[in-house]
């Protein structure tokens, strides 16, 4: 499926930037240099975008499954925790012990309960609930554990990206700053007028 591009402002005023230097008497050395220099940050700041695009899409994503598994985890803790109470009674040291609560608060907070009630009800005996809702609520929390492992690892790697795009434009902003000196006086004042719009912070 073909992906269209996401807008980037510093991309448009790179594009910009090559026309300008195309038409600026190209067979001028010093100009021919700027316009391999910018070329060459153009396809950098492509790259860079495309990959910005992807980390966040993968993040985004990341944190979707995470919130299903959350939802998912909820479920069977809110289920065990009726059958402990109909069993016991709602306010039984049993229920109280083993399902103190509703299971609210962080992500890491919620793996922490789903981890616990599974090892407690791994040493009850009898084990109240039947093996296959404690095999659910083992899946549950291993489900839970990975989803936030991989919604962290697609934030480090987004933030990651981030640096990059920030280095990249940096060295863009200082090639755009040095062309506009080393150039001036190839350039018409329109052009030149021209080009010092195309900045960008």
């Amino acid at each position: 499926m073909l992906q269209m591009r996401k807008y980037s402002p510093e991309l448009d005023s790179s594009n910009r930037l090559l026309m300008l230097l195309e038409q600026c008497c190209p067979d001028i050395p010093a100009v021919h240099h700027a316009l391999e220099r910018h070329t060459r940050l153009h396809h950098q700041l492509e790259m860079q975008n495309d990959l910005h695009s992807r980390a966040l899409a993968e993040w985004q994503l990341a944190l979707e499954r995470r919130w299903r598994w959350e939802v998912a985890a909820q479920r069977i803790y809110i289920r065990i925790q009726h059958m402990i109470r109909d069993q016991f009674g709602s306010d039984s040291p049993q229920s109280q012990a083993l399902t103190p609560a509703e299971l609210v608060g962080t992500a890491d907070e919620m793996l922490r309960e789903l981890r616990r009630l599974y090892a407690t009800l791994l040493v009850c005996t009898p084990v109240p609930i039947s093996m296959a809702t404690l095999q659910q609520l083992g899946d549950a929390r291993d489900n839970l554990a990975m989803a936030l492992a991989e919604t962290q690892r697609c934030k480090r790697a987004w933030r990651q990206v981030m640096l990059e795009h920030r280095m990249i434009l940096s060295a863009y902003q200082r090639a755009f700053e040095e062309t506009q000196q080393e150039l001036g006086a190839f350039m018409s004042p329109d052009v030149s007028s021209e080009m010092a719009a195309l900045a960008f912070e």
